[in-house]
């Protein structure tokens, strides 16, 4: 593998060979790829407290053909509690 003189030439040689490969990254270089910024996996939401916060997103929805939904703004710790109990009987 080191003898290929970039990651295009191997995946195509891989392809060729039907072979499945793929690039191990960080999450900081995941996040900054052309593939995040194509399927929407991080978005910038309001942190409820006047500032942003990114938040990543499963690729289920990129991947069904579902169109994928804003986020939106993170609930804050315990917010829905008393709904959560509720729903599942627990007073």
């Amino acid at each position: 593998m080191l003898t290929f003189p970039d990651m295009a030439t191997l995946d195509a040689q891989f392809d060729e060979a039907k072979i499945a490969m793929g690039e191990i990254r960080s999450i900081k270089e995941l996040t900054a790829s052309e593939w995040s910024d194509y399927w929407g996996a991080v978005q910038h939401v309001p942190d409820r407290s006047g500032g942003k916060v990114s938040a990543g997103r499963d690729g289920h929805g990129a991947f069904s053909g579902e169109e994928l939904t804003p986020i939106g703004a993170p609930a804050f710790q315990g917010e829905h509690n008393i709904a959560v109990f509720s729903e599942l009987g627990v007073g």
